[in-house]
């Protein structure tokens, strides 16, 4: 596979990674805040986010290939870091892996009664999906890369399908409310929806260590995400009200918000083909979260365990991995919006953190020289420190 080939993979799996449940979320969770402030809020998390992931990469690239989360911060933070970030990292993976579960079983639950009159069982609809993906995600990087290139085709052709019925009927006035109260309250859902740093030490194997082409991965990868979501949030406040029984609001407190507005949607609109196309984008935003997001809880289970990736192992890992998120989303009646916003202080921890926690320690205590160094210096490392706590505090005050 050519360099070029595996840079467009990468920058797929990026953005794959961070365009999942977390889009479906934002125009509920931003709504009351309005267009205006949630397109600056957008801007302000990926450029931290985008930040915090070349300070990721830089740590990466102190270490061999096939280091992750454990060994790197083992070597930067010692054994009391090594334990921290270990712990937050997996708890930030399941969060992520219940939220997307319960999307998708929201949408298949919903699917069901639609065509067929009758609810599927969630123990079973999600038993089912965690075996498909388990089974994908063994398979390696190579499959998966593949596999994530269809599902991002149909997510394109879905969204663009949306935008292209939907734009028509925008209604600007609805983009003209502005609040700015409370607006930090809606930080733990946009930075989890820029989490995809958790792919990086995977995609440093895949690219085999290639500096310039993870740097490009990066910033164009992450880039994309980003104009996904200001067009989808055009489109949804747009169209949909923010008060009423139709609303975002209303959305907001039900217990399936990942397909409240594609739903909403179909019945302002009156067009089947919108609901046709809603499901399918709910379909591929969260199957491309997952498909990321697994295979980084698949590498670093292996990495912490020290387990090889023979068959054997493979299969405990895989149960390692899906057993908690399949119980949270069983447990819980709003896992969708809960593990997005106790995913957004794990990122925070984790993703933005640690990362400048690791780099702070590495260049000016054990003078680490890597293929990487990012700019900003000490400034940016405290503007990204100030950032992940106010994430942080937003999230437990909320």
């Amino acid at each position: 596979m050519t360099g070029t080939n595996k840079l467009f993979g990468a920058i797929l799996l990026i953005a794959g990674t961070s365009i999942g449940a977390g889009m479906l979320a934002l125009p509920v969770i931003t709504a009351q805040f309005g267009f205006l402030v949630a397109i600056i809020l957008f801007i302000l998390c990926w450029i931290i986010t985008t930040y915090a992931a070349l300070l990721m990469l830089e740590a990466n690239l102190w270490l061999p290939p096939g280091a992750n989360i454990i060994s790197m911060t083992k070597e930067t933070l010692g054994k009391y870091g090594e334990v921290v970030s270990s712990l937050a990292y997996l708890f930030l993976l399941y969060c992520l892996m219940a939220a997307y579960l319960s999307g998708m079983n929201s949408l298949i639950t919903t699917t069901s009664e639609k065509m067929l009159g009758i609810a599927a069982p969630t123990w079973g609809t999600t038993l089912l999906l965690i075996v498909i993906f388990g089974i994908v995600v063994t398979l390696g990087t190579k499959i998966i890369d593949y596999l994530n290139r269809f599902l991002i085709l149909g997510l394109v052709i879905s969204y663009f399908g949306l935008l292209g019925i939907s734009a028509p009927k925008i209604q600007l006035e609805h983009l003209y409310h502005t609040d700015f109260n409370g607006l930090w309250t809606a930080l733990p859902v946009l930075v989890t929806a820029f989490g995809y740093q958790i792919i990086i030490p995977s995609l440093r194997l895949y690219l085999r260590s290639d500096v310039k082409l993870l740097v490009k991965a990066v910033l164009i990868g992450s880039f994309i995400p980003l104009l996904v979501y200001i067009l989808w949030e055009i489109v949804i406040l747009g169209i949909i009200p923010l008060q009423g029984d139709l609303s975002l609001t209303s959305i907001l407190h039900t217990n399936n918000p990942e397909i409240g507005c594609t739903q909403a949607l179909e019945k302002i609109l009156n067009n089947h083909l919108i609901g046709t196309l809603s499901s399918g984008l709910v379909f591929f935003v969260i199957s491309t979260s997952f498909v990321g997001v697994s295979l980084s809880l698949f590498d670093f289970i292996a990495d912490g365990l020290r387990l090889s990736r023979g068959a054997f192992d493979r299969v405990i890992i895989a149960i390692i991995a899906f057993t908690p998120p399949y119980i949270f989303t069983l447990t819980s009646s709003h896992a969708f919006i809960s593990a997005l916003g106790y995913g957004g202080i794990f990122v925070a921890i984790l993703l933005i953190l640690l990362p400048v926690s690791m780099v702070a320690r590495g260049r000016y205590v054990k003078k680490e020289k890597g293929p990487l160094t990012t700019p900003g210096g000490k400034i940016g490392l405290v503007i990204a420190i100030l950032f992940s706590l106010l994430v942080i505090i937003s999230q437990i005050k909320g």
